[in-house]
């Protein structure tokens, strides 16, 4: 990496980035120049307009905030007299993890990942661009291709698994940015939290893992609070989940009339596979459901393209108690019925109701071995506070009743119907469950 950046990138969370020289190569590549294509919160500018911002602005931001935690963490230990080996190699390195982490995303983020259309995940797509198409940057960088790919799947060098830690963990610089970036696009303040306070309280302890600096205990917490509102009014928004789950419907549609062509990772070695990657982004899919012929498609088609939600029947938020429960025994009953054609005489189709099933934990909380354990053994997944008196460290939930409650998994069951179809479920719901009336 050279001493000065040759680009400085203007940036509305982060103010001024830093840019050097084989960094600004790979991001001028069309590969990555695809990430612009791809909107990082999927269908949530249907919900908030001004949601149109791209992976790319992010994976940008993921980078810079890796460097400014290194250095703070260096400058922490310091102060601290505690040994912490970071040289330039690892910055560089974990500057690239971050830059390519995301660089094979599927089109709307997470809207298709893990689906029948594209069963592997996002990361395998990275990790292959990562060892092939970009290696010759990161070659010219002195940087092994395969040490960025293993970075960027949690696997970093033995004596520093911390590097891995800022790439992907409860604390990592991901979530440090996309909380930010999501909050501020979309108008909103709660993924807004204390940035400057938290990198300022980052530390490595002995085992080479990355910790909190008490005085950062309050940030921390508060970044885990971001979080779980994030995820509750943004991530898991009813109207976005719709469309998302009205594109897989879309998507699985074209698969099983053989017209969904997305490539297998493995494709991405060739020149052809890369050349026809790049061109799959955002407006690649909706072109592809814009091309649906199928009669009982159109519905469909029509709600995802001129932005027409399907409305709530049913949702476990508004049921109280064993909400989610009350409502998949629904789910189950309303599957029955439609295979076996029971609501033919009021003209309900599969095409005109919608189940959605969401599941997020905010925070983990380490797992308990066992109740009788006079003491339970550190799971190194949370987050560790760390008191630079005694030496030692504490998870966030022995110090914060706050946390353990985030730790109950947010569990949202939905029921959509058309609009036009609405008055017609919910009288059928009504005879049949007498809580709905």
């Amino acid at each position: 990496m050279d001493t000065k950046p040759i680009k400085e990138l203007r940036d509305p969370i982060h103010g001024f980035i830093p840019v050097y020289d084989q960094e600004f190569e790979i991001i001028q590549d069309p590969v990555f120049q695809r990430l612009r294509r791809i909107k990082q919160l999927s269908f949530g500018y249907f919900v908030y307009h001004g949601a149109e911002h791209s992976r790319f602005g992010h994976v940008i931001g993921v980078m810079h905030l890796v460097e400014r935690a290194l250095n703070k963490i260096q400058e922490n230990a310091k102060k601290l007299d505690l040994t912490v080996d970071i040289d330039k190699k690892d910055i560089q390195l974990a500057r690239f993890a971050a830059l390519l982490h995301d660089v094979g995303h599927h089109p709307f983020s997470h809207a298709l990942d893990s689906s029948k259309m594209i069963p592997v995940k996002h990361e395998k797509y990275s990790t292959i661009l990562v060892e092939n198409h970009f290696s010759k940057f990161l070659e010219k960088a002195d940087i092994k291709p395969k040490d960025v790919s293993d970075l960027i799947l949690g696997n970093p060098p033995p004596d520093k698994p911390y590097l891995a830690d800022l790439i992907s963990s409860q604390i990592d610089m991901d979530r440090c940015d996309y909380l930010l970036r999501d909050s501020y696009y979309a108008g909103v303040k709660y993924g807004v939290y204390d940035l400057d306070r938290l990198i300022d309280s980052l530390i490595v302890n002995e085992e080479k893992k990355l910790v909190v600096l008490q005085k950062g205990f309050f940030s921390v917490e508060q970044f885990l609070l971001a979080r779980y509102h994030m995820f509750s009014q943004i991530y898991l928004h009813k109207t976005k989940r719709c469309f998302e789950n009205l594109t897989k419907i879309a998507g699985e549609h074209l698969l099983d009339i053989d017209k969904f062509d997305y490539p297998k990772p493995d494709d991405l070695k060739s020149q052809d596979g890369i050349e026809n990657f790049i061109t799959l982004d955002d407006s690649w899919l909706i072109k592809k459901i814009t091309e649906i012929t199928e009669p009982k498609m159109e519905n469909i088609k029509k709600s995802i393209l001129n932005r027409i939600p399907y409305t709530r029947a049913l949702d476990s938020e508004n049921i109280v108690p064993e909400g989610s429960m009350f409502v998949k025994s629904v789910e189950d009953d309303l599957k029955y019925g439609l295979d076996n054609h029971a609501f033919d005489e009021i003209g309900i189709t599969n095409e005109d109701i919608l189940f959605d099933e969401a599941t997020q934990l905010s925070y983990k909380l380490r797992p308990f071995a066992s109740l009788l354990a006079e003491e339970e053994p550190d799971d190194p997944k949370t987050i560790q506070i760390y008191d630079d008196e005694t030496k030692k460290t504490k998870t966030m939930e022995d110090s914060s009743n706050i946390i353990v409650t985030l730790g109950n998994a947010i569990k949202i069951r939905r029921i959509y119907v058309r609009k036009e179809k609405k008055d017609d479920l919910m009288k059928y719901l009504k005879e049949k469950y007498p809580i709905l009336r």
